[in-house]
């Protein structure tokens, strides 16, 4: 008589096997989505600063702050720019400051 189904000691052996191997592949694959956001904070930066600069270049100053109010000038408002709206914060959730003619975040690390 043969009996169906797996031992314990061989649902002990797959479930070590699968714990070492999701303890390789974790840490990676976290490492990877860091970097990856990370990137496509410094592209939004990149972004942001073209169109900023496109406002100056327009308007011959810069937008005085980072919302729908500080985008209007004499040849519209920050429709020319931004169809919705202008953004407030990142793909970080970090809000978006402008000094100088050029972005920053607020209350977070610059990765430039």
């Amino acid at each position: 008589m043969y009996k169906k189904g797996f031992t314990l000691m061989e649902m002990l052996i797959v479930v070590t096997i699968i714990g070492i191997l999701a303890a390789i592949v974790l840490p990676r694959f976290i490492a990877s989505s860091t970097q990856s956001k990370k990137s496509a904070h410094i592209q939004d930066r990149v972004s942001m600063n073209g169109v900023i600069e496109m406002f100056n270049f327009t308007n011959e100053s810069y937008p005085t702050s980072m919302s729908n109010d500080g985008w209007v000038s004499i040849l519209g408002d920050y429709t020319l720019y931004f169809p919705d709206s202008v953004p407030s914060t990142c793909n970080q959730n970090t809000g978006w400051e402008i000094s100088g003619g050029r972005i920053s975040m607020t209350g977070h690390d610059n990765h430039e």
